[in-house]
């Protein structure tokens, strides 16, 4: 009786050491619009093919692949030549699921995470508002808010703002592991939409800085958050909670 107890003792903190104690923690999201896309500066990190930067869409995976397809544009892009364009083929409800584009690839690798503080950003494109879901997530990862309390994975897309826009979470994941990053259009939206999305990255947090340009440069807001202390100033910034 002894051994057995004790063997359930194991397999119990095996348990919650593996499972409760591999947590990822959402600490912020935010979103900064009016990029100049010709004269822009910051330091991130892109991951595999996440720019369009091989002029094919490799290894993104796009699903289900009726409702929209994806190609890469070179109309609308951050640097480079390319962005990847999505192009909406049905009219989808409000509140029913969407189409996501998905990468889980590093150049000859999965994409992967040491423990650590890690920025997951990207740009988007859209020259009309919006009423449905437009975003970055971890394919729907279990993460908890700053209080331990679930929360969703969802980087928002500013639904109103038009031009290129830069939308980033930051995410301190307690273990290493893999991960899989996807582009999101749910919920309301049209036949013949279209989107641009750019420079997908996944960066650590003490190498990263958020794009700045003269359109945005110009009209500080200020705000309390980690990334503006570390000296993001001078940026239109807004929290997604």
């Amino acid at each position: 009786m002894r051994r057995m107890l004790l063997v359930g003792v194991v397999l119990l903190l095996s348990f919650f050491s593996i499972d409760a104690f591999a947590a990822v923690y959402k600490l912020e999201t935010g979103v900064i619009t009016n990029i100049d896309p010709q004269n822009i500066d910051g330091n991130w990190s892109v991951i595999y093919n996440g720019g369009a930067e091989l002029g094919s869409t490799y290894p993104w995976s796009l699903f289900p692949g009726w409702m929209a397809s994806l190609g890469v544009s070179s109309s609308e892009r951050i640097g480079g030549n390319y962005s990847f364009k999505m192009h909406m083929k049905v009219y989808n409800p409000s509140g029913h699921w969407g189409v996501a584009a998905t990468n889980s690839y590093n150049i000859n690798n999965v994409l992967h995470v040491d423990a650590g503080t890690y920025v997951i950003s990207g740009f988007f494109y859209k020259d009309y508002p919006i009423s449905g879901g437009m975003y970055l997530d971890l394919n729907d990862l279990a993460v908890l808010d700053n209080n331990n309390e679930p929360t969703n994975d969802n980087i928002i897309v500013d639904k109103q703002a038009l031009g290129w826009q830069f939308v980033y979470g930051v995410f301190r994941f307690t273990t290493p592991r893999n991960l899989s990053i996807r582009v999101v259009r749910d919920s309301l939206f049209y036949s013949g939409e279209d989107f641009y999305f750019d420079d997908i990255s996944l960066t650590p947090m003490n190498e990263f800085r958020a794009p700045t340009s003269p359109l945005n440069s110009m009209v500080p807001e200020p705000v309390s958050s980690g990334l503006f202390l570390l000296g993001l100033a001078g940026i239109i910034f807004r929290k997604n909670r």
